[in-house]
């Protein structure tokens, strides 16, 4: 059975590294509207483009989540779901980071932080980690650097061993130290950029 998971898991890769590199066959229906030569018809009204409907898989209040940052170049968030704001669609998130030193302004309420859902990723459960195939050598994911409530990037050196669902990862411009961390706490990095573009 991880056999056959880790032979799928491979031909995802395949097909993300074939899709990066534009080495895909091209599209067959693309190539003959390019060689078509254009019709001098009578113009017609531009068509209004139909508003694309996102299946957004609804996380609950309590939700452990990772969100996407807002600029380049910064962490991933560790967090919380604080409940969805179907107004602005949005979810209203609970930073994990320990702000209880910073203090309120004025008897306000500290900032509240809102995400899209595309910027948004559950955490898996401990008993989800143990179910899902396992990452591989060299994988790339994002995962909790520890002592810290952000996620970086990383990759995988040593996968679990001997049942115990702890990874050793080398986190990007970490001048190559290897760093513990349980597999609940590792997010796929292909998966996640795919799903919120980075």
């Amino acid at each position: 059975m991880l056999q056959a998971a880790l032979d799928k898991v491979g031909i995802l890769v395949a097909l993300r590294d074939a899709t990066e590199n534009g080495t895909e066959k091209p599209d067959r229906r693309k190539k003959r509207k390019l060689d078509e030569k254009p019709r001098a018809a009578a113009a017609a009204p531009p068509k209004k483009p139909k508003p694309k409907e996102e299946s957004v898989t609804m996380l609950g209040p309590g939700q452990p989540i990772i969100a996407r940052p807002r600029s380049e170049g910064q962490e991933w968030i560790m967090g919380k779901i604080e409940k969805w704001v179907p107004e602005r669609g949005m979810y209203q998130v609970k930073d994990d980071e320990d702000d209880e030193e910073l203090p309120s302004v004025a008897g306000k309420s500290k900032e509240l932080l809102y995400y899209l859902p595309k910027d948004v990723v559950p955490l898996a459960t401990e008993q989800e980690a143990a179910r899902r195939p396992v990452f591989v050598k060299d994988h790339k994911v994002l995962a909790h650097y520890p002592t810290t409530t952000c996620f970086y990037r990383a990759k995988v050196k040593l996968p679990p061993h001997k049942g115990q669902p702890v990874y050793t990862l080398l986190f990007e411009d970490d001048n190559a130290v290897e760093r513990l961390v349980p597999a609940h706490m590792i997010v796929d990095r292909a998966s996640t950029f795919v799903k919120a573009a980075v």
